[in-house]
Formats: structure tokens, sequence, C-alpha cells
């Protein structure tokens, strides 16, 4: 059993035992970074049927996400948490 797995469970087949909702599931609140991640959000929100994703990724891997995940994903603003300065960490607008 992998650490990231720790129920065991074989998630493509749990994802056949979900009934379909019309128009797709809207994932709301997800924080997708970088190419790999993407690759792989994209496959298992394909089998459970997300059709549009909102995700707080850092600004310099949006690209990397956005080329994986197409018209599927938007951005959501992500503060700079780690930034000494809490004006440029959140912003002014």
């Amino acid at each position: 059993m992998k650490p990231s797995n720790r129920t065991n469970l074989n998630y493509e087949h749990e994802a056949r035992t979900f009934a379909a909702v019309p128009g797709g599931i809207i994932d709301i609140h997800s924080h997708i970074q970088g190419a790999a991640a993407a690759r792989i959000y994209a496959k298992a929100a394909e089998h459970y049927g997300v059709s549009l994703t909102y995700s707080m990724t850092p600004v310099h891997e949006i690209e990397p996400v956005k080329e994986a995940l197409g018209e599927r994903i938007q951005f959501i603003a992500i503060p700079t948490f780690g930034s000494k300065d809490p004006v440029a960490a959140f912003g002014r607008d």
C-alpha cells in the first residue's frame, strides 16, 4: 500500500460506481501544482465526471496546468504565504 492511498482502494474501479451527473461535476476547491499533477488530475476528473475545476495554482505553475487541462480549468488567486511582505503576498487589488 502506498502512503498516498491508505485505504488501498482502486479509484478507477470506484469511479465506475458513481452515477453520472448531468452537466458534470464542478470542483470549486483544488490545489493543482505542476504538469505531472495536472495530468493525474485530468485522468481522475475524466473518471469521476469533473467537467470544470477551479484551482489555487501558483502563478508560475499556471501554464503547464492549463496545457494539461485546457478549458476544464480556471484559476483563482493564491497568495504567496512565504513572502515576508504581506502586501506583495496578498496583492493590492
